[in-house]
């Protein structure tokens, strides 16, 4: 009988102590920022806030730097567009799991996550918060769905249809004027 309430007992709490130890892990010493109702901007931290499923990460980016490919579901704060390329230093590993196929609640700003080593303009999850399980977006409220994905060019269509439409005019203009000098040319 023991026995039984020993095995019953190992196989619900087993698969609770990787949870643990992962937390365990967490530089973040038990500090990390919760999510609060209608704080979208995470006490002002934030300049994006959505929910996003990882869906390719890269280890050492540069060194200590994960850099994850996101496809963003809902949207609270900033212009953030259906797929997004962030990155989260790797030390936060502990604290959340970024593997492929996790859907995550994130806080993000633009700038770099290793100080000053990229470019300035990169999506950087928040330390200690800025990652959370995506179910805990229920407390901020309904979201919006994100931006439609920019153009791959930067150029707007009217910029290319203006020019195209005027060389149109201009051709038709050329052909209607041939046409119209040949036939006063048979006429005589």
């Amino acid at each position: 009988m023991l026995a039984a309430v020993l095995a019953v007992g190992l196989t619900v709490v087993l698969p609770t102590v990787p949870a643990l130890a992962a937390a365990a892990d967490c530089p973040c010493n038990g500090e990390i920022r919760p999510v609060v109702k209608g704080d979208t901007f995470h006490g002002s931290m934030a300049q994006a806030s959505f929910t996003a499923e990882v869906t390719a990460t890269e280890e050492n980016i540069r060194p200590g730097v994960r850099g994850l490919d996101l496809a963003v579901d809902e949207v609270w704060e900033g212009g953030v567009r259906e797929t997004v390329e962030a990155e989260v230093l790797m030390e936060q590993d502990g604290c959340v799991d970024f593997s492929v196929g996790n859907e995550l609640l994130l806080f993000t700003v633009t700038g770099t996550a290793d100080e000053g080593r990229g470019t300035g303009d990169e999506t950087v999850i928040l330390p200690c918060g800025g990652a959370h399980e995506a179910e805990e977006a229920a407390v901020l409220g309904p979201g919006q769905p994100p931006s439609p994905p920019a153009s791959d060019d930067g150029v707007s269509p009217w910029l290319v249809g203006i020019p195209i439409g005027g060389i149109a005019v201009v051709g038709v203009a050329v052909l209607l004027l041939v046409r119209r000098r040949a036939g006063s040319g048979d006429a005589t």
